[in-house]
């Protein structure tokens, strides 16, 4: 599943709203990985928030969504690690999704959380920009599962140990 296809619906709807979710691929739950992961997600279209919370659930992953980009910082100030894996989601909320991505970086309770930076299709010159590291990557629209999912895996693998004991 291209989660552009899901963008352009957006885009082409005269009122910004899906009818329906798209159709996933039959059997994309039963790829489960491992160990469930969960994921807070940072997105401030609705319509884009049911889709990310439906796929990625479908995926074997717990979802947190928010459309408030203080919200992650906020929550992993007051939570033993609510999720293991942040991703900000520039596709409406663009510059201030990046920015929120590397303050996220720079704070001393989050900076060892992995974080996904997740680009729009117009979006690849916010790259040059955002702070990154082994546990803190891009990537870059159109996104498939596959290549999600082992991204998260190296975020999370690159993980540096003093957040690692925190969850």
């Amino acid at each position: 599943m291209d989660l552009t296809v899901v963008e352009q619906k957006l885009a082409a709807s005269p009122d910004g709203q899906l009818d329906e979710l798209p159709d996933f691929t039959p059997g994309m739950g039963a790829q489960l990985i491992q160990k469930q992961r969960s994921l807070m997600i940072v997105e401030s279209n609705n319509q884009l928030q049911d889709t990310f919370r439906e796929l990625f659930k479908k995926n074997g992953y717990r979802v947190l969504v928010t459309s408030d980009l203080n919200r992650p910082a906020k929550t992993f100030t007051e939570y033993d690690r609510p999720a293991d894996c942040v991703v900000f989601s520039t596709s409406e909320l663009g510059p201030r999704a990046l920015q929120a991505f590397n303050e996220f970086g720079d704070t001393a309770v989050t900076q060892n959380i992995p974080t996904i930076l997740m680009l729009g299709a117009k979006q690849a010159n916010y790259t040059e920009h955002a702070k990154t590291a082994d546990h803190r990557a891009v990537l870059q629209s159109p996104i498939r599962m596959k290549e999600f999912k082992q991204l998260v895996e190296k975020v999370l693998a690159a993980e540096p140990a003093s957040a690692a004991k925190q969850s």
